[in-house]
């Protein structure tokens, strides 16, 4: 599954659905000058299936994030996650390389910087 969606409501649905049937997914999220992406439902070093869930728990309140919709999205990066989102899927469908499995990639646009942080699953 690739989640080229834009709300937290419908990240978590994909997410959810993606989980309740053992479906990998490809995750992607941009806002105003910031990216992320991840690959889940791919058993991590450890076994662990990881989903967005074990990244955002649930959605922040409303006024806690900012929103594409209030501060926009710049459509250069958006292309750069996109593309990285699709790299991501064709290493999964084709079985090679070393996908984001137990790790996020950041674009700051602003920066010009990637970096990368590591996913487990949450405490519960």
């Amino acid at each position: 599954m690739l989640d080229c969606t834009d709300t937290f409501g419908a990240k978590f649905m994909l997410s959810d659905a993606a989980e309740a049937v053992g479906a990998r997914l490809v995750w992607a999220s941009a806002v105003g000058m910031q990216g992320q992406c991840s690959v889940f439902g791919v058993p991590d070093a450890d076994g662990d299936r990881l989903y967005l869930r074990d990244l955002i728990p649930e959605e922040p309140a409303d006024g806690h994030y900012p929103k594409a919709t209030d501060i926009g999205v710049l459509g250069a990066m958006v292309g750069q996650i996109g593309s990285l989102e699709a790299v991501e899927a064709v290493k999964l469908l084709a079985g090679f390389g070393k996908p984001l499995v137990g790790r996020v990639a950041l674009l700051d646009a602003v920066t010009s910087r990637w970096s990368e942080l590591p996913l487990r699953k949450a405490r519960r």
